[in-house]
């Protein structure tokens, strides 16, 4: 072959090197643009192919989110961590508090403080005597601004008392942009939420067995009155089953919705809709959109172990590391599974005695190059600890393993 040929299959080479390079530049920008929120506050988390346009859903509200409840994983924003009124949907973590300080079969007596409340209501009367399971239907399938008063003077001893139980269970959460005045939610001053932080807090009510049963209950009776749920997508939406409606004049029409479809929930978040109808209808698009852009990506069943961890000086030599709650998967988008990577982050190895589900790290699921969940995970089963016999015994296995 020539010098003249091998210098020109050269230069080909380097073009055609330097135009892939730029190429990849190109791609790693436009997937970086499309995980930031926009000048509107809008942010979609989808890595997609940059030839394809990137299809988002209606929104008709100043606010709005929806994420996948196994992973959490954020689906689309917009403005999700802008502080406003959150009217009724403060209710959501009322009842977390409630279902997990006191006892469904608690007798809760209505004070004159609870029976005077204003707003939406229930129609306590002061002196009557509820249990807390039938005030929690009052409380999320009417909104019963009195029933939330005598929740919170039952838990807590007054209003401001359970106010502090809320505002911390929200921060131990990680809903840190949320500050609760009351367990109503009505307007405030210093009584804030934002669209992710009650995404993060519906996720958490939604684990709640009870919470998640009264939530998808469209109508129930309580001691003589009727509770029809007023979230109206219970009636329409394929799947619906949750989860607050809210308003004030501060906070505008709002709504908090999940829906489950193939064994996979989400959960919508719309803040300052102008409608009732309005909110209804973001909601819609929001879960629908995610059905619509997102598949099932499994990564360990229910009690598959993640790793296996050496136990130092345990009866047990390795325990199983599983997911805390459940399985793992994800949702992803079409190309997105060819770019999906986890990280574990798990001690080396463990000492005994262990105890079984103990909390001992996280896998955390990352989609070209951005972290999208976290899962946390749990010890499979016990290891107790070596004693004194165990320690014989093995060495004479041993001894026994060389002379044979």
């Amino acid at each position: 072959m020539s010098k003249r040929k091998i210098l020109f299959i050269a230069v080909i080479l380097a073009v055609t090197i330097l135009i892939l390079q730029l190429s990849g530049l190109i791609i790693s920008k436009f997937q970086k643009e499309t995980n930031q929120v926009d000048k509107d506050g809008v942010y979609v988390n989808k890595i997609v192919d940059p030839s394809k346009p990137v299809a988002t859903p209606k929104v008709n509200a100043r606010e709005a989110a929806v994420i996948d409840q196994e992973s959490g994983r954020i689906i689309y924003a917009k403005n999700p961590n802008q502080e406003v009124a959150m009217a009724s949907t403060t209710k959501i973590m009322t009842a977390i508090i409630a279902i997990e300080r006191s006892k469904l079969t608690d007798n809760v007596v209505i004070s004159k403080n609870a029976a005077s409340t204003w707003g939406s209501d229930i129609n306590l009367k002061e002196g009557e005597v509820l249990t807390m399971r039938d005030l929690l239907y009052g409380l999320l399938l009417k909104s019963g601004n009195d029933a939330a008063v005598a929740i919170a003077e039952h838990v807590g001893g007054s209003v401001d008392g359970f106010s502090d139980l809320m505002n911390r269970k929200a921060a131990s959460l990680g809903a840190h942009n949320t500050h609760f005045t009351s367990p109503h939610g009505l307007d405030a001053k210093g009584h804030y939420s934002t669209a992710m932080d009650l995404a993060i807090m519906t996720r958490y009510a939604l684990g709640l067995e009870i919470f998640a049963k009264i939530v998808s209950t469209r109508t129930m009776g309580i001691k003589g009155r009727t509770l029809n749920n007023t979230n109206q997508l219970l009636s329409y939406y394929q799947g619906a089953d949750g989860v607050k409606t809210g308003y004030t004049g501060d906070a505008g029409r709002c709504l908090v919705a999940s829906a489950t479809r193939d064994g996979r929930q989400y959960i919508a978040v719309t803040l300052g809709a102008p409608t009732n109808s309005a909110r209804a209808q973001t909601c819609a698009n929001l879960l629908e959109y995610a059905f619509a852009n997102y598949k099932t990506y499994p990564l360990f069943a229910k009690g598959e172990a993640v790793i296996s961890l050496d136990v130092l000086k345990g009866k047990v030599t390795k325990v199983p590391i599983i997911a805390l709650n459940g399985g793992i998967s994800v949702p992803v988008a079409d190309g997105e599974s060819v770019m999906l990577e986890t990280s574990l982050n798990v001690p080396e190895r463990i000492d005994a005695p262990v105890l079984k589900d103990i909390e001992i790290g996280s896998l955390e699921v990352i989609i070209g190059g951005k972290q999208v969940s976290s899962f946390k995970l749990k010890t499979g089963q016990d290891s107790k600890r070596k004693e004194i016999k165990d320690f014989i015994a093995d060495m004479f296995g041993g001894w026994l393993k060389i002379a044979s």
